[in-house]
């Protein structure tokens, strides 16, 4: 049975493959015909035509037709041209409007339904509609330049390049994959503090490898292939692209052996481009998928049948991941119920893609506890010892899970955690509670937030470093708590952020 199934599967490639290999050869039979061609002289490219000679280079083969070709027209003048037009819009296109697409798909402002309604209304408009008053319109613009003050853009590169830098589909295409990254990345990245601006060049635009590739091949494609635009805007010779310059080719008696040789010169950047582009999101597919990482659909490396499971965290042990998460059953119905029924869960992994769940490895505490409603999201570290420690939040019954402190539980094998004492590590205490919602205000935190202790070795001494984000909405940072031990804190206060001096080491 095996032997059978194997033979099937190596059957369906086979017969996989070999569909795929038929059409890209038809899709390559015009670009084998076009270089080809451009080595044989006009008769017998013409009389070739009826056969299956017109795709081997057989005959009288020359490079006649490259050297008329550079002598009919300015070749290299034509391709610096375009692409110098076709770089810079494209990499201004991509700029401008990712952040079109990610000021309305994350930023509240008035009228943004209105104005995306407005500007996917404008894939439908022709542009040769709008072709001639676009014309009137540039041939009297006003530039600065190093000539000082001049009016009218024609002859230039600008007047080929600023009209096209923004349209609808590349802020459509933008916008559409905005919306599917995960909203919780963009979430905690305000919280620990970072401005709108950091959240778009260091997370959103990371991770958007493939809507970049897209709407670059096409900005590509359409700014490469310009004719109708610059042959009105362009009537200098130094400022023609590549098919503007193709009339050359065609004034008086037509070579199409040179025609030949002049498209296959001006279709190798075309090649070139896309080649980078998909050797480039090749790589960014693979440096992804050692991450963890399955772009566009953002699906989970780990996903439990009946149970819904969030807020994840990692500690590496040689070459083994061990992955800690948040979970609750599904027989809950409301998900908004499983932040009061949660329980952790343990995986582990050799490559970050795929993983093995071990089951619950932490739970709330019998009552009564101060941890008996809720153990949420933590850290884990090892000491000199070898032994690893797992910092927690957790809220009481009693309290409604109104108050969240700290909690600390050891382990041996990184599953099996055991509290220390009754696991109360650090509570607010003194004026350092200031700096954490205990009032419950109006447009805050529902509950007194200390939440999600970060844990990490001190590089600049002996001891941990604990870091906690502050609720109110003035510190906008982590907070830091540095040499961590299990003794009662001494509290300092240093500029807004709250500093606890845990004297000692770490200890079980």
């Amino acid at each position: 049975m095996a032997h059978i199934t194997i033979d099937n599967h190596r059957l369906r490639l086979i017969v996989r493959y070999t569909l795929l290999s038929l059409i890209a050869l038809i899709f390559i039979f015009p670009l084998i015909f076009m270089l080809v061609s451009s080595f044989k002289p006009d008769h017998q490219l013409l009389a070739d035509t009826a056969s299956l000679r017109a795709f081997l280079p057989v005959g009288d083969i020359s490079l006649s037709n490259y050297d008329k070709a550079f002598e009919r027209a300015p070749i290299f003048l034509f391709m610096f041209n375009s692409l110098l037009v076709t770089a810079v819009t494209v990499v201004l296109s991509l700029l401008l409007c990712s952040m079109a697409g990610f000021s309305f798909v994350y930023l509240n402002w008035r009228g943004k339904q209105l104005a995306f309604s407005i500007i996917v209304a404008t894939l439908i408009v022709p542009f040769e509609t709008i072709a001639i008053p676009m014309l009137l319109m540039v041939s009297k613009l006003p530039w600065l330049g190093l000539e000082g003050l001049t009016w009218g853009w024609l002859n230039t590169y600008r007047v080929q390049i600023v009209p096209f830098i923004a349209d609808g589909l590349t802020i459509f295409l933008f916008t559409q994959y905005f919306k599917d990254l995960p909203r919780e990345l963009i979430e905690a990245a305000r919280v620990e503090g970072s401005s709108w601006w950091q959240v778009y060049w260091r997370i959103v635009m990371p991770l958007s490898g493939p809507v970049i590739a897209t709407a670059a091949i096409l900005k590509f494609l359409v700014m490469y292939n310009q004719y109708l635009w610059p042959i009105m805007v362009t009537q200098q010779e130094q400022y023609r692209p590549v098919l503007v310059g193709l009339q050359y080719f065609f004034q008086l008696n037509t070579a199409w052996g040179e025609v030949m040789a002049y498209l296959t010169l001006i279709t190798m950047p075309v090649l070139a481009f896309l080649s980078g582009i998909a050797t480039s999101f090749y790589r960014f597919h693979c440096l992804n998928r050692r991450q963890g990482l399955i772009f566009r659909s953002y699906i989970m490396t780990i996903a439990l049948k009946d149970q819904w499971i969030w807020d994840s965290w990692y500690f590496r042990e040689g070459d083994t991941w061990h992955g800690y998460f948040l979970k609750a059953d599904k027989a809950l119905l409301d998900p908004e119920r499983r932040h009061l029924n949660v329980s952790q869960g343990h995986a582990t992994s050799t490559d970050l893609v795929h993983w093995q769940h071990h089951g619950t490895c932490f739970a709330p505490a019998k009552s009564p506890a101060w941890d008996d409603s809720t153990t949420w999201t933590g850290s884990v570290v090892c000491d000199e010892s070898g032994l690893y420690h797992l910092f927690y939040t957790g809220t009481c019954l009693a309290e409604n899970s109104l108050y969240q402190r700290v909690g600390h539980a050891t382990s041996t094998d990184l599953h099996h955690w055991q509290r220390v004492g009754d696991g109360l590590c650090l509570d607010l205490v003194g004026e350092n509670a200031a700096h954490y919602e205990h009032q419950h205000q109006k447009g805050f935190w529902h509950d007194r937030a200390m939440r999600d202790p970060w844990v990490m070795k001190d590089p600049k001494g002996e001891g941990w470093l604990m870091f906690l984000p502050p609720e109110r909405r003035a510190l906008m940072k982590p907070t830091p708590v540095a040499r961590l031990v299990l003794l009662p804190p001494i509290i300092y206060m240093t500029g807004s952020y709250s500093l606890l001096y845990l004297l000692g080491a770490l200890v079980n």
